[in-house]
């Protein structure tokens, strides 16, 4: 039983580490990327015989490099195996859905209620790769315009709650359909929670969004 337990703590950590060097991937090429790009037509482009023209550009330059380091700052916090685990868990949502963002256009919210505290690092873990999953998931096959992320802290009782306004589904169907069995998949959410004492449910109708609850 212990043997289970730590193997399914491994493979959820494994899991995170795999999804953020994808997340990682895509924002050099998407965003820095881009960003060098502009850089290099700027400092090519730039005419020293025109003085006012050519330090519009060399100023606009240094705004773009100033951004670069910044993200690549941002991003070098999570290649650390242990990101997770040495931030708090709403700093680690935060880049999730900054990402999300980015990526599909999506809005996005995060509210904190009570005085965040840290969860053990066996929680950390398991409740962020739930997220992250469910994120995904709506990302993916739901197509909303908002997600919402509320996390609830309470000296005794934690929640995480996260709604989207997408297509929805029938669970039930989808289920049967082994539709919703990607990645960690839905039987994994279930349990993984149960190892660290949560409780978890989600919630969906067709043409009426999708709420996951985790509660421990």
């Amino acid at each position: 039983m212990e043997q289970s337990y730590q193997q399914q703590l491994l493979q959820a950590q494994i899991e995170v580490q795999e999804q953020t060097l994808k997340h990682i991937s895509q924002e050099l090429h998407d965003n820095i990327g881009q960003i060098l790009s502009l850089v290099k037509i700027n400092l090519n482009s730039v005419d020293i015989r025109e003085e006012e023209a050519a330090l519009q550009k060399l100023g606009n330059t240094k705004t773009l490099v100033t951004k670069a380091l910044s993200d690549l700052r941002s991003l070098a916090k999570t290649l650390d195996a242990n990101y997770v685990l040495r931030s708090k868990l709403s700093e680690a949502l935060r880049f999730e859905l900054d990402y999300i963002e980015q990526a599909s256009g999506c809005a996005t919210a995060l509210v904190v209620q009570g005085e965040e505290r840290l969860l053990t690092s066996q929680q950390q873990v398991v409740v962020f790769r739930i997220a992250q999953e469910v994120l995904n998931n709506a990302v993916k096959h739901a197509i909303p315009k908002n997600i919402q992320v509320e996390l609830g802290f309470e000296p005794t009782h934690f929640k995480l709650r996260i709604a989207d306004d997408g297509i929805g589904f029938d669970l039930d169907e989808m289920q049967r359909a082994g539709a919703y069995e990607r990645g960690a998949g839905l039987t994994n959410m279930y349990t993984r929670s149960a190892l660290i004492g949560a409780w978890f449910c989600l919630q969906s109708t067709p043409g009426q969004g999708t709420i996951a609850l985790l509660e421990m």
